[in-house]
């Protein structure tokens, strides 16, 4: 499912040499340039009008980052019912008016927002994700050809034009991917909670009901320890991908279906990490989280739970001081905190995607959004290096079992060499200091402990 890096290369190649300014940004008309060499409709994969026909029958679809376009007279002329919206665009069809040529339609109106490296490459993993067959294939129409030879790649139609340009500094930086299934009950603000992580949307809040499954992108900077560092640098940065899919409750015909699906991902290890996002004022969400974990997540699957609505929770009042084994949960929020320490879990991120919330305090939305996705990543991430989080049930308990286990077995390992040698050396010396001058009695006696044909062996080395 991931990109190789030739075909990291080549996006990397293909973004400094359609990014016409320099600036580090792909506008809408370099973006348009790009895909002008696929026949139409010339977008990107990720837009809605070849979503839909690209990633129809797959598990979910791609979600372009985009912002809200004003009503155009001209659009209700051909007769469409609705704006172009981050959904996409409808279009309304009958025997009077049986289609709509699409080159008729603004292009700009088309694409929404201009893309940054970090934006650009988010897309293709998360179309990569999706299905990487179709990943392959939009490579291959816009010129990469995979050589695993000589891991060559070429561009048909138009030359490759190496930049005269230093490259962007995010396009430098390493980077790694984490696949994330957001799963909760209906109306617990998954929506939300995706458009504040995303940050593309101005009012979060603003959301529509989701009927598939969609998956949106994200990233965030991420400091790791450098082992090879001696000197200078001791930390290195790293950009984490989120590949996010917001799962939403199917209708009850087809929730046998949806759950086959997820047991399929979960199982083959398409999923790095699971969010179980829970409304905070409803105890029945919790509930809701707490059954999709024990029915589909194993032990060795990392999850962190998400209350979201936390600006809606009342102000909890400050009790007497209790012991720890006397504590009792007052909110939904301490009944989450509960069940986590009891598997041992990192305590519930509580979020909000309300205004109101983020103005409180010092912390701006922006500071907010990257600490709650470091969490993230620093629950998902397990390489070196990283700030390791607890987000799988008992997995320090394991840990320490497991090292007494290895350290039990190379104990009882050295005792039993330790005995061999012993009694080697025993059998040996007491087999030749019998009596020097009698060979005779010495065989015998070798003879007897069994030993015999081992000193023979060695005195006849000793003669030879």
């Amino acid at each position: 499912w991931s990109l190789t890096p030739s075909a990291r290369r080549f996006l990397t190649d293909l973004f400094h040499q359609f990014d016409s300014d320099h600036d580090g940004i792909l506008s809408l008309e370099d973006i348009d340039a790009i895909f002008s060499i696929i026949p139409e409709p010339s977008l990107p994969p990720w837009h809605p009008i070849r979503s839909r026909e690209l990633f129809g029958e797959f598990f979910s679809s791609p979600s372009m980052p985009s912002v809200e376009l004003p009503r155009s007279e001209s659009f209700g002329d051909l007769g469409i019912s609705q704006s172009l919206s981050a959904s996409g665009i409808t279009i309304v069809s009958g025997e009077s008016f049986p289609s709509v040529d699409m080159s008729s339609i603004d292009r700009a109106s088309l694409v929404s927002t201009p893309l940054s490296y970090l934006d650009w490459m988010g897309l293709w993993h998360t179309v990569s994700v999706i299905s990487p067959a179709t990943a392959r294939a939009e490579l291959f129409r816009l010129g990469h050809i995979e050589d695993g030879r000589t891991g060559k790649r070429r561009r048909g139609k138009k030359k490759s034009v190496t930049p005269s340009y230093e490259s962007t500094p995010d396009s430098t930086l390493p980077s790694r991917e984490l696949r994330v299934l957001l799963l909760g009950s209906p109306s617990s603000g998954k929506t939300a909670l995706i458009n504040s992580w995303c940050g593309r949307v101005k009012k979060p809040l603003d959301t529509r009901k989701t009927k598939k499954p969609m998956t949106s992108n994200t990233f965030v900077r991420l400091k790791r320890k450098n082992p090879k560092s001696n000197k200078g640098d001791e930390y290195e940065t790293v950009v984490v991908h989120f590949i996010i899919t917001e799962v939403p409750e199917a209708e009850a015909e087809n929730q046998a279906l949806r759950r086959k699906q997820l047991s399929e991902i979960l199982s083959n290890g398409h999923c790095d990490l699971v969010v179980l996002a829970f409304d905070s004022t409803n105890s029945a969400s919790l509930a809701y989280a707490k059954h999709l974990e024990s029915t589909l997540l194993t032990e060795d699957l990392a999850r962190v739970y998400v209350a979201t609505k936390s600006d809606q929770c009342l102000p909890r009042k400050d009790d007497e001081e209790v012991e720890e084994d006397e504590w009792q949960p007052a909110t939904v929020i301490d009944e989450a905190a509960m069940h986590c320490r009891e598997l041992d879990l990192e305590p519930p991120m509580v979020t909000s995607a309300s205004e109101d919330a983020s103005d409180v305090g010092a912390q701006s939305e922006q500071e907010t959004r990257m600490q709650e996705l470091n969490h993230l990543a620093c629950c998902g991430l397990k390489e070196p290096g990283f700030q390791r989080l607890r987000s799988k049930p008992h997995e320090e308990r394991k840990r320490r079992e497991a090292s007494r286990r290895r350290n039990r077995k190379m104990i009882w390992f050295g005792v039993g060499v330790g005995m061999a040698v012993a009694v080697v050396g025993y059998l040996w010396t007491s087999g030749s200091s019998g009596s020097k001058g009698s060979s005779a009695t010495g065989d015998r006696r070798g003879s007897r402990l069994g030993v015999g044909w081992f000193r023979t062996l060695f005195s006849r080395a000793d003669a030879s």
